[in-house]
């Protein structure tokens, strides 16, 4: 599925929750948010890949750009978290990314 033509929508938690985010960990999670089909089934191993040919065309940038790009946001997001309240307490704790 290509990035260029899909759109997303967001949730206010989660605009407040990428208030904190670089401006490429904020594109990174779009693309992946971008290639979810509400129609269809998520993937059974629940991973998603974003191609860097596909992150430059999208946000114009050269390919070594956007390689280096990825990997920062990619590598920060994953020691990040989001956490989800109940009642003024944390009841989960999770990633943004996997890699």
């Amino acid at each position: 599925m290509e990035l260029v033509d899909n759109k997303v929508t967001q949730s206010n938690r989660l605009i407040e929750a990428s208030h904190t985010l670089t401006l490429n960990e904020k594109r990174l999670v779009l693309c992946a948010a971008s290639l979810i089909d509400p129609r269809k089934p998520l993937p059974k191993d629940g991973y998603f890949t974003i191609r860097a040919d596909s992150f430059a065309e999208v946000f114009g940038l050269g390919m070594n750009n956007a390689y280096m790009a990825l990997e920062d946001a990619a590598n920060r997001l994953f020691e990040r978290d989001i956490r989800r309240y109940s009642k003024g307490k944390i009841v989960e704790r999770m990633r943004w990314v996997f890699h």
